[in-house]
């Protein structure tokens, strides 16, 4: 489950806002750390995620061609 780990994103990825009730791009430049808030669910190919404090939906297979995932440091 992806669901709370955070990933970087390698290159330029688009999301989309929800403002107004209409669906906005917004393109999240290289090296944007993200946070996975939920998904992707059977057959959906979009997720939630955290950015600078908004929720934004992406592609999961934009995740898993752009985005490392980062590990925490054990202690």
């Amino acid at each position: 489950m992806l669901t709370g780990k955070q990933f970087q994103l390698g290159r330029q990825t688009l999301a989309l806002d929800v403002v107004d009730g209409k669906r906005t791009v917004v393109n999240l430049p290289a090296g944007t750390v993200i946070k996975i808030v939920s998904g992707p669910l059977g057959n959906d190919r979009m997720i939630d995620i955290l950015c600078d404090g908004r929720t934004l939906a992406m592609f999961s297979v934009d995740l898993d061609t752009r985005g490392t995932e980062i590990k925490e440091a054990s202690g």
